[in-house]
């Protein structure tokens, strides 16, 4: 009985049924599956959440071509598989379970003004100073005199995320520097001006003094959202920190800009004695915070979101901040850490 020839294969290629072939799956080659994936997806090959014979083959024949391997279809089946779990997970990570975002044109993560807040669970608002002119007589005129040459009144006022006002000190001349007015207004008990409680802070712009109660920006550093705009959020620790104070301060440039918007009559301000025009400011305050309490979809907060408006931001004085600006230490503390923290670090 004569024995059958055998013929032994030394270097067998895969069969598609094969499963026990072991892919060995390098990072390029998973960018040429995820491509070639792409691909077909745009021929319109994958009908359902799977591709169609023509769209595996497809799929076979370009990871074949650009990377000398051929690999079982089972195997390709289970890398899809295993990819599209991975990228369900990532989406739930960056969005519902951290409140982030993705920013695929400059790849970086993102998040709202919300999520930056909770890194910022102590601060209860923001404070600034803006002018709003005034009409006064010639004889009067010198003191009201702002950076821009006409007569104005400075305005200091603190607000809360929700753009609603919650201390105006109107009336000062608009040769007033800020520093001043804020810590007189700080200082002076019978203007009721609302102390940030223990362990709370304001947020308050490079120009005012660090002191405890009020976070300043790391001064030297990149501040104002412009400026990020135009190089970036930077890597920086304290250029970081500065992006998020400076996102979540500008409510109450946010709030000046709806306030000045809705009410023609502190553009136009009429020629009344100089205490009215005061109190008219105030008035109009108070009015802004009526209709946001009671009226959330007025017209003039829906500019805001829009994105259509800000306020300048007062005029700070150098020499009395260099006077006054003692950089408690507590609160450099407090603003280290959570610059940390923003940096997961």
């Amino acid at each position: 009985m004569g024995k059958k020839n055998e013929t032994l294969n030394l270097n067998p290629k895969p069969s598609q049924n094969n499963s026990n072939v072991r892919a060995q799956w390098t990072p390029q080659q998973i960018t040429i599956f995820c491509e070639a994936c792409v691909d077909e997806v745009f021929k319109g090959n994958r009908p359902t959440t799977h591709f169609n014979k023509l769209g595996w083959r497809n799929i076979e024949a370009n990871f074949k071509k650009n990377t000398g391997k051929e690999y079982p279809r089972i195997k390709f089946k289970h890398k899809w598989d295993t990819l599209k779990k991975d990228w369900v997970a990532w989406n739930k990570l960056k969005g519902s379970e951290t409140g982030l975002g993705w920013d695929a044109t400059k790849g970086t993560i993102t998040a709202t003004d919300e999520w930056w807040e909770r890194k910022l669970t102590d601060c209860i608002g923001a404070i600034d100073g803006t002018h709003i002119q005034v009409v006064i007589g010639e004889d009067k005129k010198i003191p009201y005199l702002g950076r821009k040459g006409v007569p104005t009144q400075n305005v200091m006022a603190a607000c809360d995320f929700d753009l609603l006002f919650t201390f105006v000190m109107a009336g000062w001349e608009g040769a007033a520097h800020d520093t001043r007015i804020f810590l007189e207004t700080i200082r002076t008990n019978s203007v009721n001006f609302p102390k940030p409680p223990p362990g709370k802070y304001y947020l308050v712009d490079a120009g005012y003094p660090l002191r405890n109660g009020y976070l300043t920006p790391y001064k030297g550093e990149k501040y104002h959202l412009p400026d990020f705009r135009r190089a970036g959020r930077g890597n920086k620790i304290e250029e970081r920190f500065n992006y998020v104070h400076s996102s979540l301060r500008s409510v109450i440039e946010r709030t000046f800009g709806v306030w000045k918007n809705k009410w023609r009559i502190l553009r136009q301000m009429p020629s009344y004695d100089i205490e009215d025009q005061r109190n008219i400011v105030v008035a109009t305050c108070v009015l802004h915070n009526f209709i946001r309490i009671h009226d959330r979809e007025d017209e003039g907060f829906k500019w805001d979101e829009l994105g259509s408006n800000a306020d300048e931001g007062g005029e700070y004085s150098s020499s009395q901040e260099n006077m006054e600006n003692i950089h408690h230490e507590e609160m450099k503390v407090i603003r280290d850490n959570i610059a940390r923290s923003i940096c997961g670090l």
